[in-house]
Parts: C-alpha cells; sequence; structure tokens
C-alpha cells in the first residue's frame, strides 16, 4: 500500500491528493469539503476526524473503536496535538506538502499515520474537520491489529524522533 501511495503521489498532476478507502466507509460529500477547503484556504492538508462534534460513525466494530481511541489518544499527546483520528485515511493534501513530507517510509496501513505526522511535525498548516464513516456493508477489512501493531509502534517511534531531530536544527 505504502508504495502505491507513493507511487500515485509521484505520478499525480493535480495539485491537491485525497487519499481514501475503496470499500464506501467514507462519504463522498466530505471528500467535496475537502477539495473546497484545500482550494479555498492557505492549508496544507485537511484532516478529517470520526470523533469530532459533527462527525459521525456508523457500526465502528467495538475492539476496533477501543484500541483506535486508545492508540490515537497516546499519539495526540506525544506530539502536542489537536488532531485525534491520525490513523484514518481519508485525508486531502496539496501535493506540494506530500513532496516536502518525503520520504515516506511506511509500506502498509501506517502510512496513514505516518503522513499526518509528517505534516504536523514539520510545522505545516492543516484543518480539521467532521466526517460520516461507516463500516463495510460487504467484503471482509484486510486491516489485521495482530500482524500491524508493530509497523504502527514503529511508524510513531520513527516520526517522534524525526520530529525531535527537526527540532534540534
Amino acid at each position: 500500500m505504502g508504495g502505491a501511495i507513493n507511487l500515485g503521489i509521484d505520478k499525480s498532476t493535480g495539485e491537491a491528493i485525497c487519499i481514501m478507502m475503496a470499500d464506501l466507509s467514507d462519504d463522498i460529500t466530505d471528500l467535496k469539503k475537502y477539495y473546497e477547503l484545500i482550494q479555498e484556504k492557505e492549508i496544507d492538508a485537511v484532516f478529517g476526524s470520526r470523533f469530532v462534534t459533527g462527525s459521525s460513525t456508523i457500526k465502528y466494530p467495538i475492539k476496533k473503536l477501543i484500541l483506535n481511541r486508545i492508540f490515537n489518544y497516546i499519539t495526540k499527546i506525544i506530539f502536542l496535538s489537536d488532531y485525534n483520528d491520525f490513523t484514518n485515511a481519508f485525508k486531502i493534501y496539496k501535493k506540494e506538502a506530500l513532496i516536502k513530507s518525503m520520504p515516506l517510509i511506511s509500506e502498509d496501513f501506517n502510512i496513514f499515520l505516518e503522513m499526518p505526522l509528517k505534516i504536523i511535525s514539520r510545522k505545516m498548516n492543516y484543518k480539521i474537520i467532521p466526517i460520516k464513516w461507516q463500516n463495510r456493508k460487504d467484503g471482509k477489512a484486510k486491516f489485521n491489529i495482530k500482524e500491524l501493531k508493530s509497523k504502527y509502534l514503529f511508524t510513531l517511534i520513527y516520526c517522534f524522533l524525526e520530529k525531535v531531530l527537526l527540532k534540534k536544527h
């Protein structure tokens, strides 16, 4: 997945790049809001949150929800950020901001953590908006917490060390 996203960034010709899952969990009307905001405002990214006032989630699996909230809360504290949904894939970035975020090293779902952390650590401008999310209706999710926990932890540590090192320079 990380390789595909890196290739997509490299090959894209537009000014903005939106990443979202293809399982219909994200609301297309939120994509329109993302695009309007990134075009109108002097911001580098728009981060949707499923967990702010005005957002909604439908049929979020309880175990996944609990682990998600714990991990995102810890990440929020470590990065002293006002954002609370780092692991959600659905975000829009200016291509220029993503290029400034390189290299993106994550190879799996953890790339969705790495991208916003680099925007935040590199002190780029972003806006957080409420979004609508619903669990997939068909098929089975490929996200496996047992397989991915070490990758997420690695990404968190990597981005934190990068933040600390950037601060020193």
